[in-house]
């Protein structure tokens, strides 16, 4: 930062920022950011509001608030919630809960990286524990339904009680799911799309 100081701004900024933001008026709003940044550091100042401001305490603790802050920030936008390294292998998996939503990752034996709620079909269960994990399928501790790592139900103990029974529609609930520069993003809303390149910029 002492070098940044003592540096005309003109000069650093090329350092500091990419070519892609350089030109016209996005080039002088960072030239204009950049000087008072330079400026505050050589007098050890600090942008202030005018007057103090008193956040009321509520807005820290109304649950109607965080309610809504889950339902329309939280659960709706793609959410970075693994590594890759978490699922270092073929038929791994990740249980995490994530503001009140159980969710499980896997990565099945085709190295495709899928996420789904944690909740069995039938009889909503918890399917896995919280952590990782390897296993070639996820089977409920409850009835033993069994899922394959895709989420597809593939076997279900005693099914000739069930009568005729459309496994293809008792799949677990699969999540939007992007795997990008080593991070695992899930959106908790099931049917969203994730743009991963437009969310990162």
């Amino acid at each position: 930062m002492t070098e940044l100081a003592d540096a005309d701004v003109s000069e650093v900024i090329p350092e500091y920022l990419p070519s892609t933001i350089l030109d016209g008026a996005a080039r002088e709003e960072a030239m204009g950011m950049m000087r008072r940044l330079v400026a505050h550091t050589r007098n050890k100042t600090t942008d202030q509001a005018e007057s103090t401001f008193e956040e009321p305490v509520d807005n820290y603790l109304d649950e109607e608030l965080f309610a809504a802050e889950i339902e329309l920030i939280f659960k709706r936008i793609p959410l970075p919630l693994a590594l890759s390294c978490e699922l270092p292998a073929k038929n791994s998996y990740k249980a995490i809960e994530v503001v009140g939503v159980p969710v499980v990752m896997t990565r099945d034996s085709k190295g495709v990286v899928h996420a789904m709620l944690n909740v069995c079909r039938h009889r909503g269960a918890l399917i896995c524990q919280e952590g990782t994990g390897t296993s070639r399928a996820l089977t409920c501790p409850y009835h033993a339904w069994s899922y394959g790592l895709d989420g597809n139900l593939n076997g279900i103990y005693g099914e000739h009680t069930f009568g005729e029974f459309d496994k293809s529609s008792r799949g677990l609930i699969t999540l939007p799911v992007v795997e990008k520069a080593g991070i695992i993003f899930v959106c908790l809303t099931p049917g969203l799309e994730i743009d991963i390149d437009s969310w990162l910029g």
